[in-house]
């Protein structure tokens, strides 16, 4: 399962970008999702909350796998 795991976060990172897939056009959103207004600002920032993103989640999985580690591990 941690195989797995692993190629699911980094092929799915290595596949698409999750801020390049908003629309540049606000009124995309208005009306059907308002909570998502300022989404269309996100393709301008893809690069840096992509690579951020993918940080942030492989942290959290190594972190998760230490300490599940020590927990295994007397």
């Amino acid at each position: 399962m941690i195989g797995a795991s692993t190629k699911y976060l980094v092929l799915g990172a290595a596949m698409s970008s999750f801020s390049r897939g908003f629309e540049d056009d606000v009124q995309v959103y208005v009306d059907r999702y308002p909570h998502l207004t300022q989404a269309h600002r996100l393709r301008e920032h893809a690069e840096e909350i992509d690579a951020d993103s993918f940080e942030l989640a492989l942290d959290a999985f190594l972190t998760g796998l230490d300490a599940l580690r020590a927990t295994l591990v007397p």
